[in-house]
């Protein structure tokens, strides 16, 4: 929740960061030094969000490592999971293709949407008829691999986790 204060400290930030940037724009050579500085800092806490942005996907997965350890009985929730994966594709492609599409199509060009669909067939089959060409592929064989890997990592978090809850219990 928001209080009405922060609000207000927030439109001050704002109006002060404004009033700033245009001031150091106008000062010239004087205010080199202070842009000089503000640049240094966003420049670091860009490295900053950089170092967050690539481990997000080792703390992902050591959240879902952590649920699955704690997990009695894995069938109920790989096959909610299962559901949630067949429902996803088909609003995907039932409500954000088929509907969505379609309708921003024709209040864009006031025409016929499956006059879209039928000119864009084509790709849709190519799209399909890769994935079938593609389980005879070296790239196939390659993603195998990096699953394998995937999966081998993710067992090795899970075992961790359980090792250390154990440890932590005793």
């Amino acid at each position: 929740m928001s209080s009405p204060l922060f609000a207000e400290v927030k439109k001050g930030l704002v109006v002060i960061s404004a009033a700033l940037g245009v001031a150091a724009s106008q000062s010239g050579q004087q205010a080199r030094p202070f842009v000089a500085f503000f640049k240094a800092g966003a420049h670091v806490i860009f490295k900053l969000f950089t170092w967050i942005k690539w481990s997000t996907p080792v703390g992902s997965a050591s959240l879902i490592a952590a649920s699955v350890a704690s997990l009695d009985n894995l069938g109920p929730a790989l096959r909610s999971m299962g559901v949630f994966s067949l429902l996803l594709a088909v609003g995907n492609l039932g409500l954000m293709q088929l509907v969505g599409m379609s309708t921003v199509f024709f209040l864009s060009y006031r025409q016929n949407p499956v006059k879209l669909f039928v000119k864009s067939a084509r790709a849709w089959l190519v799209a399909f008829g890769a994935i079938n060409s593609f389980y005879y592929s070296n790239s196939f064989q390659i993603t195998v691999v990096v699953v394998v890997v995937v999966v081998v990592v993710v067992v090795v978090v899970v075992v961790v986790v359980v090792v250390v809850e154990v440890v932590v219990v005793e």
